[in-house]
């Protein structure tokens, strides 16, 4: 029975390790090696798999929870108003496959109580942030060409890189506090090998958002040990949503004027101000219920950008593809992740909220198109109870310690 029992983990492993890795987009593999038709079958493939995990386990649950009727309402709606607007349902589809795959999956391994081998999976990925990162060395002025970038690495050009090395990132401390209560060194070796690679590349936003995420954690989980009230996923909501007014309406970049001379960035944040308005244009003629999909080719049909295939805005993606419809059930995703939070007060909860604030911070100047882990923090919130119980502070303090000489 236990040798039957440790295959059975053993497969486990590498059903989370394969699915990862089909749903976590390398940029390389696409763009490098055009390998992009047979990835995109693969993880179709893999996809519908998931799908059909999704599916054995509900029918032996017999119950659907409310984060998967979330998801299938949130992607539902998209490929519904894309259909309707007679846009490109298939692409659609393939763009959110990844997204959509991890959602399921992530379902799949909380429901059965293997939530600790699907963390345990992601070390794989954490292995080709450090191969990105060897990489900007070995080729410091980029690996490949594309048809739009020069400098192009492992994981891509220089911030999307971010969207697959916050989420992993994150992921490794959950995975460390949820074995040990404690941020392991692997963690802390990541983080440092992250901002290096975002410093090698030359992401602003990159490095903000990692820069971001440690200060976080510094504060709330290293320093204070507890979570404030105030800090929860709908009131993180509400304060991206005053950001994107604030930059979008009333330039508050500009209170930021020496921030970006130092990054060497403009107000205007190479453009995007300009794609900004004429997203704002295009949104008001659907602002209920949005265009559907846009496709590459479409965005730069509308823009008359070569390089803008996306509003470089995610609160500005949202609204173009599903109005204020699809935001209003995005919002929904949060206020109930945000009432499953509050039930447990651990650190991995609390991380999971941090997380999901530094990407709503890269999708102040990205749409985050490729950033497949969102959606997936967002339905391990809403399952808080997988969690470890809070330990308490002082256990804490015993295990994180903070030397400081003058």
């Amino acid at each position: 029975m236990r040798k039957k029992r440790i295959g059975f983990t053993i497969l486990d492993y590498i059903l989370a390790v394969v699915l990862l890795l089909c749903f976590t987009r390398i940029d390389y593999l696409y763009e490098a090696l055009k390998m992009t038709k047979f990835l995109m079958f693969v993880s179709m493939a893999a996809l519908a798999f998931s799908a059909l995990m999704l599916l054995v386990t509900i029918l032996r649950k017999r119950k659907i929870s409310l984060d998967v009727i979330w998801l299938l309402l949130f992607f539902g709606y998209l490929f519904l108003i894309t259909a309707i607007s007679r846009r490109d349902v298939l692409q659609c589809l393939e763009t959110y496959s990844g997204a959509i795959g991890l959602c399921f999956t992530a379902y799949y391994y909380i429901v059965n109580g293997k939530l600790r081998i699907f963390l345990n999976a992601f070390i794989v990925l954490e292995i080709l942030i450090y191969l990105n990162l060897l990489t900007t060395f070995i080729y410091p002025d980029g690996m490949y060409n594309t048809s739009l970038y020069t400098q192009n690495w492992l994981l891509g050009y220089k911030n999307p890189q971010i969207r697959i090395i916050l989420p992993v990132l994150g992921i490794s401390m959950i995975r460390s506090f949820e074995k040990n209560n404690r941020i392991g060194i692997s963690s802390v070796i990541l983080f440092v090998c992250s901002l290096v690679t975002m410093l090698r590349v030359g992401s602003s936003t990159g490095i903000l958002s990692i820069i971001l995420f440690g200060i976080l954690v510094f504060v709330f989980i290293i320093l204070f040990n507890t979570r404030p009230k105030w800090l929860s996923l709908r009131n993180v909501s509400i304060v991206f949503l005053i950001l994107n007014l604030g930059i979008l309406f009333l330039n508050l970049q500009t209170w930021f004027q020496s921030l970006f001379q130092t990054l060497g960035k403009d107000e205007t944040f190479t453009g995007r101000n300009l794609i900004w308005g004429i997203s704002l244009s295009e949104i008001s003629k659907h602002l209920i219920l949005g265009h559907g999909f846009l496709t590459g080719a479409e965005y730069v049909g509308i823009y008359y950008f070569s390089s803008a295939y996306h509003p470089h805005n995610y609160l500005l993606y949202i609204l173009m593809q599903g109005g204020l419809v699809l935001l209003g059930i995005f919002a929904m995703g949060l206020i109930y992740g945000s009432k499953q939070l509050k039930k447990n007060k651990s650190i991995s909860c609390t991380m999971i909220i941090l997380i999901i604030i530094s990407l709503l911070f890269v999708g102040l100047t990205e749409s985050l198109t490729g950033n497949n882990f969102l959606y997936m923090f967002i339905i391990l919130g809403m399952h808080s109870d997988a969690f470890k119980a809070a330990c308490s502070p002082e256990r804490l303090l015993n295990r994180v310690k903070i030397k400081v000489t003058i």
